[in-house]
């Protein structure tokens, strides 16, 4: 299941980015954007944000994000896909009260089914993932932390600090645009 995330990222972002060029920031707006596992610093350079509507449950509507390490480029058959073949990436699946848009606040980790407004349910690291073998050299599944999301117009900020299923402390910051799906 940790590979199916960024499978999909790589399929939507082909699919939904066609707008984008290989020089395109991404809005990215921040030098400063990072993610930090262990004191290991990697830098954060692009985004994307998935809706996928509704809970099961009724009461909160779903929303992923995945930060990476590497900017969305046009390959020359016009197929948006990360710029690096190995990456590092993170995901979470967070919960919003608001059914437009991913609503600014702060996300507690819940770890269930249950789906809560100002959730999320999982939350994923992979270290120097390779896109073409579906391997990583490590994975880290988040257990605790807040995510705290903040928007400016296009622009999102998000931050968080919690720790992973082995002990690892992680942190990130991430300000630009985010790729919408």
């Amino acid at each position: 299941m940790k590979n199916i995330y960024l499978m999909l990222l790589t399929v939507c972002v082909a699919i939904s980015s066609i707008s984008c060029d290989s020089d395109d920031d991404n809005g990215n707006t921040s030098d400063d954007n990072y993610l930090m596992i262990d004191g290991v610093n990697y830098e954060l350079e692009s985004g994307v944000i998935y809706d996928y509507g509704v809970s099961y449950e009724g009461g909160s509507y779903n929303f992923d994000i995945i930060l990476t390490d590497t900017d969305v480029v046009t390959s020359e058959d016009g197929v948006q896909t990360p710029e690096d073949t190995v990456f590092n990436t993170v995901y979470f699946e967070l919960w919003s009260d608001n059914a437009d848009d991913l609503s600014t606040g702060t996300y507690s980790y819940e770890g269930t089914a249950d789906s809560d407004a100002f959730t999320y349910t999982n939350g994923e690291i992979e270290i120097n993932y390779n896109i073409e073998n579906g391997d990583a050299d490590s994975y880290h599944e988040i257990i605790s932390g807040d995510v705290v999301i903040s928007e400016n117009g296009s622009t999102y900020e998000i931050s968080f600090e919690g720790t992973t299923e082995d002990g690892s402390e992680v942190s990130l910051f991430y300000r630009g645009s985010l790729i919408t799906n």
